[in-house]
């Protein structure tokens, strides 16, 4: 279990999420929308991991690409 002290300051903003005051804005769902400043480090960590996602599938569908160019290349020497 993790403990925060909160202060009477920072519990009169619009978010109320635990996940705020522990420092974990980026796995809340509603991090995209939100307009605190804690939440832009949030919304970049997330980012940051979807475009490490998307350079993986990229890199699995050209080696995939270049494995059907490569077969083809193949069949077409035997003709």
């Amino acid at each position: 279990m993790k403990v925060a002290i909160v202060s009477s300051k920072n519990l009169g903003l619009d978010c109320w999420s635990p996940k705020r005051f522990l420092g974990s804005c980026d796995q809340c769902d509603k991090v995209m929308r939100c307009k605190l400043p804690e939440a832009r480090a949030g919304r970049i960590k997330l980012l940051d991991g979807k475009i490490v996602e998307a350079h993986k599938i990229v890199k699995k569908l050209e080696e995939q690409r270049f494995q059907e160019v490569k077969e083809g290349l193949r069949e077409e020497s035997k003709l």
